[in-house]
């Protein structure tokens, strides 16, 4: 990217008189972080914006042993984000393992603790789930009321206690309508502490006794 934005300043840079390059390197030196002389060097010949393609290319590092765990334990975590699901890998490994839901060993666990986010993005997006995920609703424009209520999307490395996600399950089955149970499911970001509240409908009574149950409990 810094070679790109340089061959669009080089004809700048050859067209421009004494005065007006020095403050142009000035200005390149702020957007690249390349130093002077190395700015003047590249400016001088030409400029290649593609990579130069490598002699040898690199072999896949983590095995089919390594992708089978991966999908393992993301399917156990309802298959949560790469950033996530990487730092729960190895103490997951080790707990199915005492379930016998996994078969591990130290050069397992030692590539699971090593392996990083973007090759764990690489690794789910390979992997077929048995219930795809339904496609993402548009966001559409707020309410008032919705507006001034203080829910949003929670950041994944977040390291209070007291944000908490939270879902409404429906045990319904294959048709909404009527009375049925539901079950409130609240999450701790940061600690992973989770609530369950059953309760028979939706109704904004059943919801508040069912949430002042739940804060009632949690330990923070």
């Amino acid at each position: 990217e810094r070679r790109k934005y340089l061959r669009i300043m080089q004809r700048r840079y050859r067209e421009a008189s004494r005065r007006e390059r020095s403050r142009l390197l000035d200005e390149m030196e702020a957007v690249t972080g390349l130093h002077r002389k190395s700015l003047i060097r590249l400016l001088r010949s030409p400029i290649q914006t593609q990579r130069k393609p490598r002699k040898r290319e690199r072999g896949p590092h983590y095995g089919p042993e390594v992708r089978r765990a991966v999908s393992l334990i993301a399917q156990a975590l309802d298959y949560p984000a790469a950033e996530r699901l990487q730092p729960r890998l190895g103490p997951m490994a080790c707990h199915l393992a005492r379930h016998g839901e996994l078969s591990v060993n130290d050069s397992l666990l030692e590539r699971l603790e090593r392996i990083s986010v973007s090759t764990v993005r690489r690794l789910l997006a390979t992997i077929s789930r048995d219930k795809p995920r339904p496609p993402a609703r548009k966001a559409g424009r707020k309410s008032t009321l919705l507006q001034s209520i203080p829910a949003q999307r929670i950041p994944w490395n977040v390291k209070e206690p007291g944000h908490c996600e939270v879902d409404l399950v429906h045990h319904c089955g294959p048709s909404a309508s009527g009375e049925y149970v539901c079950t409130l499911q609240l999450v701790d970001v940061a600690t992973g502490w989770v609530e369950l509240q059953a309760l028979l409908g939706r109704s904004y009574l059943v919801m508040k006794a069912a949430f002042l149950h739940i804060l009632a409990r949690l330990p923070f």
